[in-house]
């Protein structure tokens, strides 16, 4: 309806035409957008008649648009409704925004508000407001980040009383942002805070950011805290690590994805110098992923390749045996294919025929068939003594 109104009037092109036929029309609305709007964009509109609309209807917003927007205004009055209004936003935009404004009167209004955004904006934005109301009225609304962005960005606060706020929270990332960015801070307290929280990544950040910090206790903190990525990164990023104790935390975190649970196994040994390398092969093979007993033996350096046949040849997965046989150092090839063919469940054939392994693995060949290697190798002789005896063929040939 009001957007109706302001494109009407907007059609006409004579400034006097528009007042004749709509401000005695605007003026009955009494709608303080539709005032403001008409004495902002007419060119001889009735101000005062204009403005008094709008400071009878108490309206914060628009008595603040009129005294930034609107020449020939009465400053004072609408001033006024805003410092009785009930919304300290416009407090904060008169102080920065109307240069005859009462500052001192609009910051009180702003601090009894308890508003502690604006209160934060005021002493960022204003110089000379009162640092130690604000500030108090910050600590009060027990807001941690604002209590250390008004730390980290107030001149004059009272970084003891806002380091207190921020020790008594549980708010273990501003408790370590506190500790890392803010000149003057009580670090120990600070990491006794962190401690007391017992967010494992957090105490790792400290333990790695802060100069000083006590690496022990703070490491008890992510051993407890029982996450392998927090783990993972305090064995691989703290000098004197007890690495050997992350990885059973590693070892003995949930199996229930048995395939990520592999994986951070694997990753581990593979990447932590000092890892429970028999550990977590174990771990692996009880999670059931033959493949990963493959890779693990495969490049972990004192795997325990033994343990890993077994589990491949339980498996009965023939093709991930015969990469095993074939590409990890350590393999007896004829014992582990004897096993395999001594618990076949079908489908040995369908890697290891009889022509495979009497090419590629004839000590298997011979041990798994005897007696048709000594036959073949005896039909061979006889053939070769034959030719001899009868000097017809180049035997060398």
């Amino acid at each position: 309806m009001i957007n109706e109104i302001e494109k009407r009037i907007m059609n006409f092109q004579n400034p006097e035409k528009i007042i004749e036929e709509f401000q005695e029309t605007v003026l009955e609305a009494k709608n303080s957008e539709l005032s403001f709007f008409f004495a902002k964009n007419i060119k001889g509109a009735d101000i005062a008649s204009l403005s008094q609309i709008i400071i009878d209807n108490k309206d914060e917003e628009y008595c603040y648009k009129l005294a930034v927007e609107v020449e020939g205004v009465n400053i004072k009055k609408l001033e006024d409704v805003i410092l009785n209004g009930n919304n300290p936003k416009w407090n904060l935009l008169a102080i920065e925004n109307i240069e005859t404004a009462d500052k001192k009167a609009h910051e009180q209004r702003i601090i009894n508000s308890k508003n502690a955004e604006l209160c934060f904006k005021l002493a960022e934005n204003v110089a000379g407001v009162d640092i130690d109301g604000i500030e108090q009225v910050i600590i009060d609304s027990k807001n941690i980040e604002l209590c250390y962005n008004f730390a980290l960005k107030i001149k004059g606060a009272n970084i003891q009383k806002l380091q207190e706020a921020v020790s008594n929270s549980n708010d273990a990332k501003h408790i370590y942002m506190f500790a890392r960015d803010i000149e003057g801070a009580d670090k120990k307290k600070l990491e006794n805070a962190i401690i007391r929280c017992e967010d494992g990544y957090y105490a790792f950040l400290f333990a790695r950011d802060i100069p000083g910090a006590d690496i022990s206790a703070l490491e008890k903190v992510v051993l407890e805290y029982k996450d392998i990525t927090v783990c993972r990164l305090f064995a691989t990023e703290i000098p004197g690590a007890n690495v050997y104790d992350h990885s059973q935390v590693v070892i003995n975190s949930p199996k229930g994805n048995p395939n990520e649970y592999s994986k951070a196994n694997l990753e581990f040994a593979r990447d932590i110098p000092g890892a429970d390398i028999l550990g977590h092969g174990k771990a692996i093979i009880d999670a059931g992923l033959p493949e990963y007993s493959l890779w693990y033996a495969e490049i972990i350096p004192g795997a325990n390749i033994a343990e890993h046949a077994e589990a491949l040849i339980k498996s009965q997965n023939m093709e991930l045996n015969r990469h095993f046989i074939d590409n990890v150092e350590g393999v007896d090839s004829t014992e582990h294919i004897i096993k395999l063919y001594q618990n076949d469940d079908g489908s040995f054939d369908s890697v290891f025929s009889k022509k495979t392994l009497e090419l590629y693995y004839p000590d298997a060949y011979r041990a798994l068939f005897p007696v048709r290697y000594h036959q073949e190798t005896d039909g061979i002789r006889m053939l070769i003594k034959r030719v001899q005896q009868n000097n017809s063929v180049d035997i060398e040939e």
